[in-house]
């Protein structure tokens, strides 16, 4: 049977101190709440990691728990949301369900990379009055990040009213990420939010815990209610454990990085394939049209799949520093030969 590692889940595997934080669990945790009401362990642990008052964190079960928060507070048929091309498609589909219109600005292809199209996306605000502006940045599928000038060039053309949110589920991914940057147009632009999680980098993505940090009007335009019984405690306690492991997740980060970069070398070299840089997990590649047929039967039948078709010639390829990333090359090289 295939095994299947194509949604970007990090098989590095996570901390050992998160995984002895699920085996030392009290058991007295299983069965009573967190003490008292509206209370969190892992939001005090964020507040002192980045610097920002506990009351602008909100934590969530995985970053679609935060985003079915943000879309539900949309109205039907009256609110817009207005995001990029090559979007996750998760956005799409909850909208439509939800009854709200979403509008795409365009996102740009150059040779070696994809750019957001910053131009485009201030006309189309001025133009829809979108009440919420959605960006995903590492964007997935194609693996480009937005500059805190770009941002901001954003957040100056939207009004106050308007919810920008930034969907950073590949946070930490990239060593260049300006972190002061952004967190200092957060305390600019009350609108602003940063949705994160402990999905990807954490490698936590079975255990579904997420968070945003907000700008301090965020919470009064979702009308958030924090969670009165608090969330999982042992959520938590995975997640803050996870936090204080900084060396090992360190060790991750740069792993992925040399992942990434010797891939899309490697792919690069060959005739028939191109990759395009990107600060997360995966990196998308385009696939030449004559090989396709034979690219897509190979992956097929191959005892791995970490590729995922996001056009018919562009396939985002989940990265793997132990194993499947030099295997999938090695498949590559087969077919190009």
């Amino acid at each position: 049977m295939q095994k299947i590692f194509n949604r970007n889940e990090t098989l590095y595997g996570p901390a050992p101190a998160a995984v002895a934080a699920i085996k030392n669990l009290n058991r007295e945790h299983i069965f009573q709440y967190i003490n008292g009401y509206h209370t969190s362990i892992l939001i005090p642990a964020l507040a002192k990691k980045f610097t920002i008052p506990e009351a602008q964190i909100i934590t969530s079960y995985g970053s679609e728990n935060f985003l079915e928060t943000v879309f539900n507070s949309l109205r039907a048929g009256e609110d817009e949301v207005l995001t990029h091309q090559f979007h996750y498609i998760y956005y799409e589909k909850y909208l439509a369900f939800r009854g709200v219109k979403l509008h795409e600005f365009k996102l740009v292809q150059k040779p070696s990379e994809f750019l957001f199209d910053i131009t485009d996306c201030i006309a189309q605000i001025k133009k829809i009055k979108p009440k919420l502006v959605l960006l995903t940045s590492p964007n997935n599928p194609t693996g480009n990040s937005i500059t805190p000038d770009d941002l901001e060039k954003i957040l100056a053309a939207a009004p106050p009213t308007t919810l920008v949110i930034v969907d950073e589920a590949y946070y930490g991914l990239n060593a260049a990420y300006p972190e002061k940057k952004f967190l200092a147009l957060l305390a600019k632009y009350p609108n602003l939010a940063y949705g994160r999680t402990f999905s990807k980098l954490y490698a936590l993505a079975g255990l579904r815990v997420a968070y945003a940090l907000c700008g301090t009007n965020v919470k009064n335009l979702l009308r958030y209610q924090t969670h009165y019984l608090g969330m999982s405690r042992i959520l938590e306690q995975v997640a803050v454990a996870a936090l204080d492991a900084k060396p090992y997740y360190k060790k991750l980060a740069a792993a992925y990085a040399k992942d990434r970069a010797q891939f899309i070398r490697a792919v690069n070299k060959l005739k028939n394939f191109h990759a395009f840089t990107s600060d997360a997990s995966f990196v998308l590649i385009h696939v030449d049209a004559k090989i396709l047929p034979t690219f897509v039967a190979t992956t097929q039948k191959a005892s791995f799949l970490i590729s995922k078709p996001v056009t018919e010639n562009l396939y985002r390829i989940s990265l793997d520093p132990k194993k499947y990333t030099k295997q999938f090359i090695a498949l590559l090289k087969k077919i190009d030969a």
